[in-house]
């Protein structure tokens, strides 16, 4: 049985700070290679992994290559999670949502 493909992404916690994708080496491969898929085909690309409690997810990267003062990049959400700091604008784009805008296109 190979090696599971684990991955923690942990989100920015506020302005300025960091954030940490943790793995091991099967699951930093996933996501390196979903990485590159996405930017040598120009589109959105999902791969399997599991967190340390065995609990499988998909990490999603999205190509995202319109200008900074388009509507996608304007609207985007900002990713910060710390209390209070969570995007609430009533037309902030999700992650998600472009996933969704870019499946249909």
């Amino acid at each position: 049985m190979s090696d599971p493909k684990l991955l923690h992404v942990y989100w920015l916690d506020a302005k300025g700070g960091e954030c940490f994708i943790v793995g091991n080496r099967a699951g930093l491969l996933v996501h390196r290679h979903a990485i590159q898929s996405a930017i040598e085909k120009g589109r959105t690309v999902g791969e399997q992994v599991t967190a340390a409690d065995n609990e499988p997810y998909k990490v999603t990267v999205i190509l995202e290559a319109s200008p900074l003062t388009s509507e996608p990049w304007t609207r985007m959400a900002l990713p910060y999670v710390a209390e209070g700091a969570v995007d609430v604008r009533e037309n902030a784009l999700w992650p998600s949502e472009l996933w969704m805008m870019k499946e249909r296109a």
